[in-house]
């Protein structure tokens, strides 16, 4: 389910590569399956063949004898590859996770591309601890210190219950023990979750401490979900207590989900009436393209009669541009209907260039203007970003600039 357009603004994540872990299964797939909560961990969709990951970016993994997860890692062929453009990062902490399991606790650690252990936003681990049939029953971060951690949304416990009707109860709390809603920008709080007998989510609730469903300012109580025989994700509907159709945060009451082979091609957006609607980004439906290697190149936007329309920031079209091999991404851009390159209304940059060493590694992120210029953004007042590494190829420092060379100090 899309939020917001805003996740289309990259975010350059850590570099990551292969560590060698030993395990009695190796799998590939393509995608991986569509998450609403950390109570569905790592789920990969679409299997691929041996052959078909050496030539597309895909998701490894590695089960022990019991058939758990032991290392879950983001690769292109056989080298583990960055997180980067638009390639579905609600899902995936690191580009290498490896778990282990420790009697009723489940450790999710993080690890750069060089085997050495990692930060990602603030969280080094993830641990779970499991009921005797191995539920799981809550969540927390820990930092590289040890320390508890908040995940991107400020959530520092997710905690889980399972009544006798065979559904998930839900609640996530912030350091200060305050309910957050299910994920940012979202309205449900206390959520049910429903999962089919393929383990897909199908149905999620709002619902009040006495377990009834509850309407949100949206007027949305409920979420429904469907997945296609491969099980990737492509319908979610939206409806109030009464089970009438109604409209989620995003103005919408749900959306269509079309695929080209293993990849999302495009996103239909629909009201109560099953009509074509407006979501919150300006668009009635996105278009989506990719290149050999399975990573996105574009996302262009049409309006309610498939004309190209430009999205609420003026953008209509924002594209991808990756190094040849499909590695690395070299930087985004932002463009018009007609293809000529504009500047997001928001930030008020046109386009991002990304410098890397010899290693992969970025070493400094540029913000540009319509002529490659570089410009100081309308948020932070940063034109370009440096990046420097330890002999482990972990981050150490971040600094940030402004058109003049002078030191900006980030919040």
């Amino acid at each position: 389910m899309i939020k917001t357009f805003r996740a289309l603004i990259p975010t350059v994540l850590l570099c990551i590569a292969p560590f060698a872990a030993t395990a009695d299964t190796e799998t590939y797939h393509a995608k991986l399956s569509f998450w609403e909560s950390p109570v569905q961990a790592l789920r990969p969709q679409s299997a691929i063949s041996a052959a078909e990951a050496q030539t597309r970016s895909h998701f490894r993994v590695r089960r022990d004898e019991q058939g758990r997860i032991t290392e879950f890692s983001y690769r292109l062929g056989d080298e583990i590859r960055d997180i980067e453009g638009f390639s579905g990062n609600l899902y995936l902490s690191a580009p290498l996770t490896r778990i282990r399991y420790e009697g009723d606790t489940e450790v999710h650690t993080f690890f750069n591309r060089f085997g050495h252990p990692i930060e990602v936003a603030g969280r080094s681990k993830s641990i779970y601890r499991t009921d005797r049939f191995g539920r799981y029953l809550s969540l927390r971060y820990e930092n590289a210190k040890g320390e508890p951690a908040a995940n991107a949304w400020g959530v520092r416990e997710y905690r889980w219950i399972y009544p006798a009707d065979g559904s998930v109860i839900e609640d996530r709390v912030d350091a200060k023990g305050t309910r957050l809603v299910h994920r940012g920008g979202f309205e449900f709080k206390r959520i049910r979750m429903v999962f089919d007998p393929r383990g897909h989510l199908s149905l999620m609730q709002n619902i009040d401490a006495e377990g009834q469903l509850l309407n949100t300012k949206s007027g949305a109580a409920q979420y429904r979900y469907f997945y296609d025989n491969l099980g990737r994700f492509i319908r979610w509907e939206v409806y109030d207590a009464q089970g009438r159709p109604a409209l989620g945060p995003t103005n919408t009451a749900g959306e269509e989900n079309d695929y080209q082979g293993h990849d999302l091609a495009s996103i239909t957006f629909f009201g109560v009436q099953g009509e074509p609607a407006l979501h919150d980004s300006g668009a009635a439906r996105w278009l989506l393209k990719h290149d050999q290697f399975g990573n996105t190149t574009s996302v262009s936007y049409t309006g309610l009669k498939g004309e190209p329309v430009r999205n609420r920031y003026g953008i209509g079209q924002t594209r991808y541009h990756y190094a040849a091999d499909g590695r690395f991404l070299n930087g985004t851009s932002f463009h018009d209907i007609d293809g000529t390159p504009v500047v997001d209304s928001e930030f008020g940059f046109a386009a991002t260039r990304i410098t890397r060493d010899p290693m992969g590694q970025v070493r400094k992120l540029e913000y540009l203007d319509v002529h490659g210029q570089a410009v100081n953004r309308r948020d932070t007042g940063v034109a370009y970003l440096t990046y420097a590494y330890d002999a482990k190829g972990v981050r150490t420092e971040t600094l940030s600039f402004d058109t003049a060379g002078k030191p900006v100090q980030r919040p």
